[in-house]
Parts: C-alpha cells; sequence; structure tokens
C-alpha cells in the first residue's frame, strides 16, 4: 500500500466516513508527503454518521495545516499543527436531531434563525445562537396565524398551559445540544443558510 493510501486509510478510520477526497490530489499529496512536510491539506469528508442516529453528515470540510509525516517500519503517521472543519446539517436533518416539542412536527431554517411549524400551520420564529455545544433559539416575533396575519388581522397565537412545550417554545424559547462529531471536533461558530447550518471549529487528525 502506498504511502498516500495508508494516510487516507488512517483519516476514514478517523473520521469513520466512507470515503475522503483531497486536495492536492493524491499524486500531488504523496510526492509531498515525501519531505516529510505538507504546508496544508483540504479535505471533504463523505459518509461521516452523526453519533447515536442512523444519519450522516450533508457534508464534512476539514483543512489541515502544517502536516509532518513520520515514517516507520510499521506504517507512516502523522501530526497536524491545526485542522479547522466545516460540517454542514440540513434542515431536514435538523428536524430529526432535535427535540421538537408536541405541536411541532418540523423545523426550517433561513439565514434568519429557525422556524418551528405547529401542526395547526402557525409558525413560530426564532433567532438561534450558539453557547458552547448548545443551541439556543428565542423567539424572534409572536407567533401567528400565517393567513390572517397576511391579510392585515392580527391575532395571536392562543395561550396554552405553561407546562405545554409549545407554550415553551412560543414563549421563552428552548435549547439543544449539536451532536458529536469525530475527530475530538470542537465547535466554535455556527452559520445559518436558506436550507442548512454550518457548524465550524477545530477538530485533531493527527495519527
Amino acid at each position: 500500500m502506498s504511502t498516500f493510501e495508508q494516510i487516507r486509510t488512517a483519516v476514514i478510520t478517523l473520521l469513520r466516513a466512507e470515503t475522503v477526497e483531497f486536495d492536492p490530489p493524491p499524486r500531488a499529496l504523496a510526492k509531498a508527503a515525501l519531505s516529510r512536510r505538507i504546508e496544508r491539506v483540504e479535505m471533504r469528508a463523505i459518509g461521516v454518521p452523526i453519533e447515536d442516529t442512523e444519519l450522516t453528515l450533508a457534508r464534512l470540510d476539514l483543512v489541515a495545516e502544517d502536516v509532518r509525516v513520520r515514517f516507520s517500519l510499521r506504517r507512516p503517521a502523522f501530526d497536524v499543527g491545526e485542522t479547522t472543519f466545516a460540517a454542514t446539517l440540513t434542515q431536514d436533518q435538523l428536524s430529526t436531531l432535535v427535540p421538537l416539542p408536541p405541536g411541532v412536527d418540523r423545523l426550517s431554517v433561513t439565514r434568519r434563525g429557525f422556524t418551528f411549524h405547529t401542526v395547526a400551520g402557525i409558525p413560530i420564529y426564532t433567532s438561534a445562537s450558539l453557547n458552547g455545544t448548545k443551541v439556543v433559539v428565542a423567539p424572534s416575533a409572536p407567533a401567528k396565524v400565517p393567513l390572517l396575519d397576511l391579510i392585515g388581522i392580527d391575532i395571536d397565537m392562543p395561550q396554552l398551559p405553561v407546562r405545554s412545550g409549545l407554550e415553551q417554545l412560543s414563549r421563552f424559547g428552548l435549547s439543544f445540544d449539536l451532536p458529536q462529531l469525530p475527530a475530538n471536533a470542537t465547535i466554535d461558530r455556527l452559520h445559518l443558510h436558506d436550507g442548512h447550518v454550518v457548524v465550524t471549529g477545530t477538530a485533531d487528525i493527527s495519527s
């Protein structure tokens, strides 16, 4: 097995991915490895599982800088100065991962925040922020009946008992943990996009 294939296999095992694509490509990377130092390697991992679920990340991009290769009789190993990552989760995945309160059947994501869609068709708009590994959502506007609100009739969502999860969400918001990512990943930021979120941070892929 070539040096590159051994390194690629080690990264796939570490990330538990189906496959990993590299930039620079294999031949250039293998040649660079002979010098025992690679300044920068970009990777895209496909099929990385999400802990305790049957889901896989929609996308996982990593950038490893200052990679130093160590050769031995057994197999090459490598040390990485720093690895940053960007993991993408779709709104469908989040609807599965987030513990939705009773009365909410799905959520959608926009650049402004999360929208929780109730079974009655009433959207609850929230802003989203990151606190450690938790995503904290807070109502950003009163919940309205969409059709009536559209034509100018201002009707708030009916008040529910305080113990109701839906009432808790519409009045105070909620928080939930992001899934554990591989390679001892530490999440630093949450980026909202239309239809998906991207979490970024640092990871450890040294072998």
